[in-house]
This record gives C-alpha cells, structure tokens and sequence, in this order.
C-alpha cells in the first residue's frame, strides 16, 4: 500500500502533526489507545493530553508507576476515586494506592488511617519512600510477625520506624501476657470451683463458694471456661443440698433425741417426786408402787431407742429405781422382825448389869440386825428402830471408851518409859525427873492386872534417875562458871553481828543443858550469865531489828512487783504488742527484784514462786513471739537464696530489696536472731556480688562495642577525605547499627555518624548537581546551535555527545521528528515564567492568568518546583525553532530560566 493510502487509513492519533493527534485525543474513548499514547507518544502536550482522557482507576494507577508524567497522573488518579464517592468509601487496596502515589501529605494520612485490613500495608512500608508515611502505616499494623519484618527490614536504615515497631511489640507483648494472666486467673477460678466440688462440705464452703461466684461475675471469660465453671457450680450447689438434707436428717434426729431426753427427764422426775413423797410420808401404796416402777421401767427402755442415756442418767434411774426397790424390800422385812426387835430392845433397858463382854455381844447382835435391815435413809425411821438406834450407840460408845482408855494407858505408859531410858542415856536429868513423875501416875491409873507388867520397870528406871543426879551436881558447877565467863568475853570480841548472835545462841543452849539437869546449883550463877548475856547481845539487838525492817520493805516491794506484774499481763493487749517493750520490762522486773533482798525466809519461797510464775507466763509469749519471728525470717533466708538461680538479675535485685525490706518490719527472733541475720545477709551479699560480677562483664563487653564503633567513625571519617575503604558507607552503617551501645553513647555516636553520612551526601548532591548543571549548559548551548540552523532554514544535526541525559537526547531526537508549533511554544514559555517566577509581557497577561487557573486546578503546581522545571525545559528543548516569534520566545525562556 502506498504511503498515501497510508496515511488515508492510518488513525489521526498515530498522525505525525501533533495538533492532529491531539485533536483526536478529544474524540478518543478507547482507553487502551489512550493508555498507550500517555506512555508512548514522543510529544509532551499529546501525552497530557491522553492522560487527561483516561478515567479507569486501574489505568491511571498503572501510568503513576511507569509514566514520566506520574504527577500528573497521580492526581487524575485522585479524582477518579474521589469523583463520585468518598474517601471513607473506597476498598482498603484503593486507599493503599492512593497512599503510595498521592504528594498530598494530609490525603496520604487520610487515606492510610482508614484502612481497615492492616495485613496489606507491609509492601507498602517496605517500598514507600516517605519516612512518615511509613511510620503512619507502621502505626496501623498490630501482627506481631508483620512488625517483626518491618523492625528487621528498617534496623539500621530507619531509626524512628525501628523505634516504633519495637515498642508496638513490646506493647503487644505486654497485652498478650495481660491476657495471658487473665486467661490463668479464670482457668484458675474454674479449677477452684473444680475443686471445691469436689471437697466435703465444711462451714467455709458456702462463703468460698459465693466468693467464687462474685469472683467469676467479674470476668469475661471463653464459652468452653463458661460452661466448666457452670458445671463445677452446679456441682457445689448439689453439695449444699446434699448438706441441707444431711442437717434436715439430723435436726429430725435430734429433735427425736431431744424428746427422748426429755421424756427420760420426765420419767426422772417422777421417779423423784415418789421419793420426795415417801420422805414426807412413807410408803402409803406398796402396790401403787410396784406398778409405777414397771412403768417406768418400759418408758426408760422405750426412749433408749432415740437417745442412749450416757452413763450417768443411766446411773441415775438405775439408782432411783434402786432406792424404791430397797424401801419395798425393807419395809417387808421390818414388818417380819418385831418380835426380834422387842427382844433387843428390852436387853438394851437393863446394858447397865451387864458385864463389858455382854454389852459387847449385845451391840453385835443390834448391829448384825440393822445389816440385816438396811433401812433406807429416805423412808420415815420407826420409833422402835430409833430406840434400838440409840441403845446400839450407847452400847458402842461405852464399850470403846474402855477399851480405848486401857490402850491409851498402856501405850502412854510404854512411850514415857521409852522416853526415860532415852533421856538418861542423854545425861538430861531434868527431863528424866518430869518423865518418872508421869510414868508413876500412868501406872495408877491402869487396872491391877495391867499395872502389874510395868511395875518391876518403873522401879529399874527411878533408881538410874537418882545415880545422874548425884554424878551431875558433882560436874555441872565449873561448866557453868566457864559459860559464865565465856559469855562476858563476848563484847570485847571483833566478831560480826551474826556470828556474834550465833555465838550467844549456843551458849545459851548449853546453860539451858546444864541448868536444868541442876536447878540448886545454877540458880546462883543465873543472875551474872543473864547480864552478860543481856550486853554482849544488845548490838545484835539493834541490827536485827534494823534488818527487819529492811525485811519487811523488800517483801512490800516484791508483792508490788508481782502484782504490778500480774495487771501488766492481764491489761496488755498482747495481739498488738512492743516485743522490745515486753521484753524491757521483764529485764527492768528482774533488776528490781534482785534489789529487793533479802526477805524474810519464811516468806521468800511464796514470794519467789509468784514471781516466778508470772515472769514465765510473759517469758512464754516472748517465745512464742521469738519463733514466729524466726520462722518468718527462715522463711526470707530461703527466699533470697533462690534468687540466685533467678534468671533476671535485675528482678532478682528488686524482689531481694522488698525482702529486705520485709526483713525490717519482722520483730526480734531472741537469741536466735543474730545467727538469722547473718544467713540472709550473706544471701543478699552474694545475689549483689553476682550482680556485680555481670556488671564487670556487661562493662568489659560495653568498652568493647564502644570502642568498635569509634573505629567504625574513624573509618567514616575517611570517606569525608576521600581515602580508601575496605567496606562501603553502607555497610559501615550496618555494622555500627548492629552494635550494642548504652543508649548515651549509641545516641552520641550515631549523631556524629549521621553527620559525616550528611556531609557525604551533601557533598555527592553537589557533585550530581554540578554534573546536571553542566549537562544542562552543555545542552542549552546545543539548543542554541540547533535554533541558528532552524532558524537559518537547516535541518539540525542531532547532537552526539555521549555525556547528554538520556531524556535530553530523547527531547532533541523528538525535536527532529515533529513539526514547529508556535502555539505550544508560546504556552511553553508562560508555563516557564509562571513556574520561575519571572514576568511576562503585558500582552500575555490575560493568556497567563487563564493558563496559571488551569495549571492550579489540575495540580500540576503542586509537584517538585525543581523537577517541573526540567520537564518543562526538556518539552522546550523538543520544540523546532521553525515558529513564528520563536528568537523572543527563547530569549524570555533563557531568562527565566536563568533566574
């Protein structure tokens, strides 16, 4: 086909004039096609004009991705979201994508805050280049293993982004062990249920279970713990019924053992008043009786069926049913004996002639019968057996008044022999003489046959009285004379008071010896040994009544101290006692007491028993203090011992400070305290020492990661003054992230870092921005050769400098290719001066007043003034200098560029 019928056939958006194509692109519907000249077509104007056109979503997203004019279809791609509905309304994938190609920093926001399926936002972080829209993505993320990915992904490379997704996972961390501690708590509360179903009742086991109860209404708990708590309820609450029935039976059982009791009460009562009747009155119905006793007896066994009678009620009518037996009983056989009766009774009228053997049989005989009898005391007593009462005790009395007296006699008289013998045998004739005189009128007194025994003895013994009294008178006179004088020795002597009194003491016993055995010679010498007694005992007089006055004061003190004592431990309230206090005041007890001696001895031993006995009540309570505190402290000691096995230390230190702190509010542990102290005092020193130990090696480890990083800074360093490195900065970064610095030194030092990385780049910006520069002026001054040619009626050579951009050569080669348009140009040229910022000729106001509207409302402004600019530039270098006006136009291009 010739090129003519080509170009007949051909569509007019493939046509080569660019005002051609354009003006297709207004009839133009078929997306695809419009798709492709947005992407492809060499001229800016048909490009944007294509892009305009295009009204899919999926399209316009597809252009941000790929297309140069990606601002442009950034924003078209807004409108067709938000055309028709609003931002709240779109899927979660079109807010996402909005998000990654919207410059609008508050739509970005917007957008990525109202996504509700936060599992599509990790390729976005990951791909996105705004710190702070992946920091707010970031915030929308709660998948732990998501967060994980970002916090590796960006460690090193985003400090702020690490930050957050690390603490988001330490707060997720938090939360799920809340829950975790939450879902034990319940599962520990259904076990408790569990387990309290399966306990035997016991008095707490309705309070634990409403407790339980009140607990459970508490939580929010699964369905699966629902319904396991419901059912172990369920089985407590089958347990309190269970118990209400076993308290039903017994309250029955006890109530039919408490009518029984009362009934036996009853029939003991009856039992009673029969009794108290037959006291009064005597047995008035033998018959009656007999048959309440029969009665009684099958109600007693009726009731043993419901109540047991312990052993005493038992006892009790046993003994009454007894009682009214025996009265029948001897009622029946004093009725039977009247004639035995009469007889003793007249025996008893005439006991007064007969001889001690036949009052003694007769007394048997009364006796014999009132065994026989065995009256009951209760019944009324006859007055014949009142009678024969009388005779027997008369008979009785009499009898052993004389037998009793002849013993008497005899034994008294036996004992004062004894007692003679002994007293001569001693030398003590005083006592002798008194004692024959005794034995004498003892064997008066007893009848002939029995005085007939001692007399012979009695007669042996006066005659050894009277050989010690002729010996003693003969030896007594110089033994007293010497007492005499050694008792006027005595006040001239340097003995003490008490020995000075013990001394007159024997002295005087010695007198009392020898006086007594011979009155007629010691009465002469009595007067000078009482006078030299009288002064050498009147010091010891004045001392000992002194001493007892100090006696009598100390025992007051001591009663006091006891008593004050005993109200100490009956007033003090030992459930909030002062140990230390308690234990002063015994301390202070005993120092007063010791004070307070000596007493008296026949009063010290009660005294000290009291004491004793009080101040070991008070010891007790101490104790029993002093072993709780002990155990309480073992208890610490075991405590702080395991935290040696903690595998935190730091907790470990916390949980030893609260021990130690607990250890000082437990009392005093008695003698046992100090051991105690120094037990947990060595566990807390080795659980610091421990500490210390990992401190050293946390140091060591923490001077050598510092030390690393400064070489990394050294090596940095390097980088600003252009000498070789063995690794990139890149991974000097890596490096240095991966260190383990205190959080001081880590912020210091990454500062110093990000300054040389800020220099570097600085200094890599300036270098790529001089090397565009001069690009740019290299490739302005081939514009201006380009433009002499065209305007001079040449076709251009395409410049073949190899150091071009691609897109500046791309502008030059679609320059060659297109036709001048001097519309465009002059569009071009306002578009440059509004972007620049320069002024515009008067004629061209209105043109760029309506231009700058147009250019507002598409936002195109609203890109990177620098990389507008470019494009800008590059569509001008694509245009042919072949146009009309074209030499001014490029001169305002020149100087807005320029400004």
């Amino acid at each position: 086909m010739s090129a003519l019928l080509d170009r007949f056939f051909k569509p007019k958006w493939q046509h080569r004039d660019v005002q051609t194509r354009l003006r297709a692109i207004e009839s133009l519907a078929d997306e695809q096609v419009l798709m492709s000249l947005a992407q492809e077509d060499p001229e800016q104007a048909v490009r944007e004009q294509a892009l305009k056109k295009i009204r899919h979503p999926d399209r316009l997203y597809a252009l941000c991705q790929t297309s140069a004019l990606r601002s442009l279809a950034a924003s078209q791609f807004t409108r067709s979201l938000l055309e028709d509905k609003s931002l709240a309304a779109l899927p979660d994938d079109d807010k996402l994508r909005l998000a990654s190609v919207t410059e609008d920093d508050i739509l970005r926001e917007q957008a990525l805050s109202q996504i509700r399926n936060a599992d599509i936002l990790l390729p976005f972080i990951l791909q996105s280049g705004s710190a702070k829209a992946r920091n707010l993505a970031a915030g929308m993320i709660s998948n732990p293993a998501v967060l994980q990915e970002i916090a590796q992904h960006f460690k090193g490379k985003d400090k702020t982004l690490y930050r957050q997704c690390k603490d988001k996972l330490e707060l997720l961390q938090q939360q799920a062990e809340a829950a975790r501690q939450l879902l034990e708590a319940q599962q520990k509360l259904v076990s408790q249920a569990q387990h309290l179903a399966d306990a035997a009742f016991s008095p707490a086991y309705q309070g634990e279970l409403l407790l339980l109860k009140q607990n459970w209404a508490k939580q929010n708990a699964p369905a699966e713990l629902q319904q396991a708590f419901a059912a172990a309820i369920a089985r407590c609450e089958d347990v309190l019924n269970s118990h209400q029935q076993e308290l039903a039976k017994i309250a029955q059982e006890k109530q039919a053992r408490e009518n029984a009791l009362a009934a036996q009460q009853a029939l003991l009562q009856n039992l009673d008043n029969a009794l108290d009747d037959i006291r009064s009155s005597g047995i008035a119905d033998e018959a009656a009786l007999r048959s309440l006793l029969q009665e009684c007896s099958q109600q007693w066994a009726n009731s043993q069926q419901d109540h047991h009678s312990d052993k005493s009620q038992q006892s009790a009518f046993n003994q009454r049913c007894g009682t009214l037996e025996a009265l029948l009983n001897s009622q029946n056989f004093w009725h039977s004996q009247q004639q035995t009766v009469h007889n003793l009774l007249s025996q008893g009228e005439h006991s007064d002639k007969l001889s001690l053997d036949k009052q003694h049989k007769l007394a048997a005989d009364i006796a014999e019968f009132k065994q026989a009898l065995n009256w009951p005391p209760l019944l009324p007593k006859p007055a014949e057996l009142e009678k024969l009462q009388h005779t027997y005790q008369q008979l009785s009395q009499h009898v052993q008044e004389l037998k009793s007296a002849e013993k008497d006699k005899s034994k008294a008289l036996s004992k004062q022999l004894s007692n003679l013998e002994q007293q001569l045998s001693e030398g003590h004739l005083k006592e002798a003489r008194k004692t024959l005189n005794d034995a004498f009128t003892l064997l008066r007194e007893l009848p002939g046959e029995q005085a007939h025994k001692f007399q012979h003895e009695v007669q042996r013994l006066q005659g050894r009285v009277q050989e010690l009294a002729d010996w003693q008178e003969f030896a007594a006179e110089p033994k007293l004379i010497a007492l005499c004088e050694q008792m006027e020795n005595l006040p001239g002597s340097e003995l003490t008071v008490e020995v000075r009194a013990e001394r007159i003491h024997q002295l005087q016993q010695e007198w009392k010896q020898f006086a007594s055995a011979t009155p007629g010679l010691s009465q002469p010498l009595w007067p000078r040994f009482k006078q030299a007694s009288d002064i050498a005992y009147a010091p010891c007089k004045e001392h000992f009544e002194n001493l007892a006055v100090v006696r009598q004061h100390n025992k007051e003190a001591r009663l006091k101290i006891c008593a004050e004592l005993e109200t100490y431990t009956a007033q003090y309230d030992w459930q909030n006692a002062d140990w230390q206090a308690v234990q002063k005041v015994l301390e202070v007890a005993h120092q007063e007491w010791q004070r307070f001696s000596p007493v008296d001895r026949k009063d010290n031993k009660t005294l000290q028993d009291r004491y004793q006995a009080i101040s070991q009540q008070i010891r007790d309570k101490l104790q029993a203090h002093y072993q709780l505190c002990a155990s309480q402290k073992s208890e610490l000691i075991n405590q702080a011992r395991a935290l040696l096995e903690h595998d935190n230390i730091a907790q470990a230190i916390e949980q030893n400070k609260h021990l130690q702190e607990t250890w000082k509010t437990l009392g005093y542990a008695g003698k046992k305290d100090h051991s105690l102290w120094k037990q947990f005092r060595s566990q807390c020193d080795a659980l610091f020492e421990r500490r210390q130990q990992l401190k050293m090696s946390e140091r060591e480890f923490t001077e050598q990661q510092i030390k690393q990083a400064e070489q990394l800074l050294q090596q940095a360093g390097k980088f600003l003054e252009h000498e070789e490195n063995s690794m990139d900065f890149t991974e000097l970064e890596i490096a240095f992230m991966q260190l383990s610095l205190p959080e001081k030194v880590q912020h210091a030092l990454s500062s110093k870092l990000k300054q040389i990385k800020k220099q570097l780049d600085q200094m890599a910006q300036q270098a790529a921005d001089n090397a565009a520069q001069n690009r740019l002026q290299q490739a302005w001054q081939m514009h201006q050769q380009m433009v002499a040619a065209e305007l001079a009626g040449q076709q251009p050579a395409l410049p073949d400098n190899t150091d071009l951009d691609d897109d500046i050569r791309q502008a030059f080669s679609s320059r060659l290719q297109q036709p001048a348009d001097a519309g465009l140009c002059h569009k071009l040229c306002l578009e440059i001066e509004i972007l620049s910022g320069a002024t515009s000729p008067a004629a061209d106001n209105e043109a760029r007043m309506a231009l700058q509207l147009q250019l507002l409302q598409s936002r195109i402004g609203l890109g990177k003034q620098a990389d507008e600019k470019r494009a800008l530039l590059l569509r001008w270098l694509s245009q042919s200098a072949a146009g009309e006006g074209y030499a001014g136009l490029d001169q305002r291009v020149a100087q807005a560029l320029l400004k």
